[in-house]
């Protein structure tokens, strides 16, 4: 709000602003809105591609399903198997046992009423009556048709197997009994296309009953487990999509696909886990997302150099500008090669030249100035001294005498009290000329004169009552100029003090530093506002801090104001001159 508002920002500022971080941000939507689109494309291929595959397998599936019905079916149709002699229907299926191979649990006939007849027995211990064979049976007689067991289980072994029966039709289509076959489910053909399923580099396929149970896993210790409370299985029997996300038991994100065997009513199901199957699309995500980010950065890069290249020459003009303003010597520019900056610096090189120009003559003006007016305060003073001052001295001893001869009370102390005004009158005339000519700089030097100005400063209406000196370094012999400039700095501030500040305390501080000298003057007072610009308080008739400001530029020195509720500080600080 506040580039709204009208405030003055830097350069530097407002592009970050308004280009680079609206770049930043959209690149950042960019960036989230392909993520969120990539990874729902991503999703959508992957169940796409499962769904391809389980369909794929499933077609394997049920050609082996169907190969098992064609082979009872081959052999239902077989005339020995139509006669109800236990005889003719156990030499039918021995002579068709290389056909029967499949069914490695044995085949069993069945007459019409569900009595069995005759038994191929494919493993002599399940052949005992572990193998229920007529469990199927009801399901044959009502459908007619080739019919398909859950997974069931041996009773002497717990082996898992399952049932395939067929119906016995003769000519005349009359249901004459029903063959049932049973086949190991981990040894069966349909293990086949199941294992050929390749779904990735850890995908799997694995086939389910009816009813949830695993009929065949690559992990054989899962045939036999129950499925049907996990939810791919509840959708996969429900008219819901046949492929998705889903989550495994122990929290794994999981792509699955389900393809019905239709001729047996079961389930086939193939999975694969998520960030394995979405690995090598996310890699080439992340490298497409690293190269957008390196455009950027480079787009960024080369902005901020133009910006360099812009925003360093102005704010060096900034620079040069406040150098300007404040009197300090302006370095020279260099050409940038951008035609409006060095036209720009071309145009402010001959206004700072002119005004450089000016400057100087006003500088050697007040320079005449103060010297003209120190010589006519020198003048001034030493006519104060050599005149009034002496003419009060002989009034003084005239009074003297008329005091000795005088004896009257009355006239006495009129005499007394004419005394005490010459008295007054002549420490009055001293202490101007003290401040019109400062002897005492002249005789013992700066440091003893700023003392006696902070003493004075006890002293008088508006007093300070605590005042302190502070002398930092070794000192170092100034020229008369530069100690009459601190001097006359010292006076006109701490005149300020006593005059406007309102403060009880004040202190001077002189510090030699090397080649430069700095004065300091601080009270503790209520402060002011401090201008922009020094000249800013001619528009209100101060020019204290004016005449201060020229005499510093006379001397090639930088003056700051500090002012606030706490007090206020003034900082002179110019290089040494000498004699």
């Amino acid at each position: 709000m506040d580039f709204i508002s009208g405030r003055s920002h830097k350069l530097r500022d407002y592009v970050i602003i308004w280009v680079l971080l609206p770049l930043l941000l959209v690149m950042a939507a960019f960036v989230a809105a392909r993520a969120l689109a990539f990874e729902r494309t991503l999703t959508e291929l992957l169940v796409e591609r499962q769904r391809q595959i389980a369909s794929s397998a499933a077609v394997g599936v049920s050609e082996v399903v169907q190969g098992y019905a064609r082979i009872l079916k081959a052999l239902a149709a077989h005339p020995d198997l139509l006669n109800n002699s236990r005889n003719l229907r156990s030499d039918a299926l021995e002579s068709a046992v290389q056909a029967l191979g499949e069914f490695d649990l044995g085949v069993a006939v069945f007459d019409s009423s569900g009595r069995q007849t005759a038994l191929l027995a494919g493993d002599a211990e399940e052949a005992s009556g572990a193998i229920a064979f007529g469990e199927l049976f009801s399901q044959v007689r009502a459908y007619e048709a080739p019919v398909f067991s859950q997974l069931m289980f041996s009773a002497s072994s717990s082996e898992p197997y399952i049932l395939v029966g067929m119906p016995i039709i003769d000519e005349g289509g009359v249901f004459r009994g029903a063959l049932i076959g049973a086949a190991r489910a981990r040894t069966s053909s349909l293990a086949n296309p199941i294992r050929q399923v390749k779904v990735g580099e850890d995908g799997f396929a694995y086939l389910l009953d009816g009813s949830g149970k695993v009929i065949y896993h690559r992990d054989e210790s899962q045939i036999g487990e129950d499925y049907s409370d996990r939810s791919f299985y509840r959708q996969a029997i429900s008219d819901d999509a046949d492929a998705g996300i889903m989550i495994s038991p122990n929290g794994e994100r999981l792509v699955e696909a389900d393809a019905p065997i239709a001729a047996a009513g079961w389930i086939l199901i193939v999975q694969e886990s998520w960030d394995s199957a979405a690995a090598p699309a996310r890699r080439y995500n992340i490298v497409s997302i690293v190269l957008a980010t390196i455009t950027v950065l480079i787009i960024v890069i080369i902005i901020v150099q133009g910006l360099r290249r812009i925003s360093l020459p102005i704010h060096f003009l900034d620079e040069q500008t406040d150098r300007l303003s404040r009197g300090i010597p302006m370095q020279a520019f260099s050409q940038t090669g951008i035609r409006e900056l060095d036209d720009l610096e071309s145009s402010f090189d001959e206004m700072a030249r002119q005004i450089s120009t000016y400057r100087a003559g006003v500088h050697r003006f007040i320079k005449a100035l103060n010297q003209s007016q120190e010589s006519e305060r020198r003048r001034i003073a030493r006519d104060l001294h050599d005149e009034t001052v002496q003419n009060l001295l002989a009034i003084s001893r005239q009074v003297e005498i008329y005091q000795r001869s005088e004896t009257e009370p009355q006239k006495l102390e009129r005499l007394r009290e004419l005394q005490r005004v010459i008295g007054e009158t002549q420490k009055g005339l001293r202490r101007i000329i003290r401040d019109l000519r400062p002897l005492i700089l002249e005789d013992l030097g700066l440091i003893p004169a700023l003392q006696a100005l902070l003493r004075g400063l006890r002293e008088g209406p508006q007093a300070v009552p605590h005042v302190h000196f502070e002398l930092e370094g070794e000192p170092v012999p100034l020229s008369s100029e530069h100690e009459l400039a601190f001097y006359r700095i010292t006076q006109e501030a701490l005149n300020n003090i006593r005059k406007h500040s309102g403060a009880t305390g004040a202190q001077v501080k002189l510090a030699f530093r090397g080649d430069r000298v700095v004065l300091e003057i601080e009270d503790n007072g209520h402060g002011f506002q401090v201008p922009p610009s020094i000249a800013d308080f001619s528009q209100y008739g101060h020019f204290g801090l004016m005449g201060i400001q020229e005499r510093v530029w006379a001397l090639g020195g930088e003056l700051l104001i500090e002012s606030g509720s706490r007090g206020t500080r003034l900082c002179i600080e110019t290089p040494i001159s000498q004699e």
